[in-house]
């Protein structure tokens, strides 16, 4: 699901640049959207972390 998210960026990004120079509207919408991308992306992995720390935290034997 990440690996889709990224290249979906990464293409929003492309297009939304070469779309400024022939539909600025349009152009500035797919930016806009693939900076929306990136925030989920970021998102997503700051909750897997979170969730992979919860985790170790119970597997956690040092306090025997």
């Amino acid at each position: 699901m990440n690996i889709l998210l990224i290249t979906l960026a990464i293409t929003a990004q492309l297009l939304g640049y070469g779309l400024l120079f022939f539909h600025l509207g349009t152009g500035i919408a797919v930016v806009i959207s693939s900076y929306l991308l990136i925030i989920i992306i970021i998102y997503r992995l700051i909750l897997e972390r979170k969730k992979e720390k919860r985790e170790e935290d119970q597997r956690d034997y040092r306090d025997y």
